[in-house]
């Protein structure tokens, strides 16, 4: 089950937080309904949800070329099924065809969660949106081990300075912990918060 989280602000107005955000969700169950493959009937679009994240599933590859490195880039729209996505349009569900992977992308980097991954199997194609960082993705973007730990002491303490670092990577000097998050800086994960002198690094939202 997703949760929700409410606060309370102003005279009582009650702001609900979801897990994931509605719009990153919004986008990939539109995308479906639209690219689904609907001449293999044995089998049905799924959503699962796990404890460290949820799975959409639907039947078809992609379509027109299309590969899962370019879904990130700007790209034309290539439909399997022209008349649902013209439908989806014309009544304002779908905005821009083409765009909506984009519009996932931003709403949950904006929500300070990783990258959704996208994968081709089961005869179909898969988005699977994560809670945190697994230690599988960090090392795919070329985190060593102890920016690995920094980043899940991050995810815990929801912060961390070069002393801290320091007490999780002893062995190492303060200048090579210092580059080690100036690289997360770089890689978009966390950003430094404050003067040098005091500086700690939040993750990136």
């Amino acid at each position: 089950m997703i949760n929700v989280e409410y606060k309370v602000r102003g005279k009582l107005q009650r702001e609900e937080i979801w897990e994931y955000p509605l719009e990153a969700m919004r986008e990939a169950l539109l995308n479906s309904i639209i690219h689904r493959d609907y001449f293999k009937y044995g089998i049905q679009t799924q959503i699962k949800i796990y404890e460290d994240k949820i799975w959409f599933f639907n039947t078809g590859d992609l379509f027109g070329g299309m590969t899962i490195e370019n879904l990130k880039k700007p790209h034309p729209s290539a439909n399997r099924n022209p008349l649902i996505a013209d439908m989806f349009f014309k009544t304002g569900m779908v905005e821009v065809q083409g765009s909506g992977i984009n519009r996932m992308l931003k709403s949950l980097k904006n929500a300070g969660l990783p990258e959704p991954e996208f994968k081709e199997e089961f005869g179909g194609f898969s988005v699977y949106m994560y809670k945190n960082y697994t230690e599988d993705m960090l090392r795919e973007r070329g985190l060593n081990e102890r920016q690995i730990k920094a980043m899940k002491y991050l995810s815990k303490k929801g912060s961390i300075t070069i002393k801290e670092y320091t007490d999780i990577a002893p062995e190492k000097s303060r200048r090579t912990l210092g580059r080690d998050l100036s690289e997360l800086v770089e890689k978009d994960l966390i950003k430094p918060v404050g003067p040098k002198t005091t500086r700690k690094y939040e993750l990136k939202i």
